[in-house]
């Protein structure tokens, strides 16, 4: 998730990150869907933006269920 995003979500929704990493030197930070799906939308129709490690920019819902649960 880019910093923006990032600090935006923290400011609607006050989630309580697990596994909160300082943000890369390109900007973003590592979440994890698992233990970070409140954060990164999960119950939202439409989630927030996240890139996958393949560099896909998507959303927590388009995620395979196998790796979120």
């Amino acid at each position: 998730m880019d910093d923006k995003t990032f600090k935006g979500m923290r400011e609607t929704i006050k989630p309580t990150i697990r596994v909160e990493k300082k943000k890369s030197k390109n900007g973003m930070r590592k979440m994890c869907p698992k233990c970070d799906a409140y954060a990164l939308g999960i119950e939202m129709i439409t989630g927030y933006p996240i890139k996958t490690k393949d560099g896909f920019i998507t959303e927590i819902q388009a995620l395979p269920e196998k790796i979120i649960w």
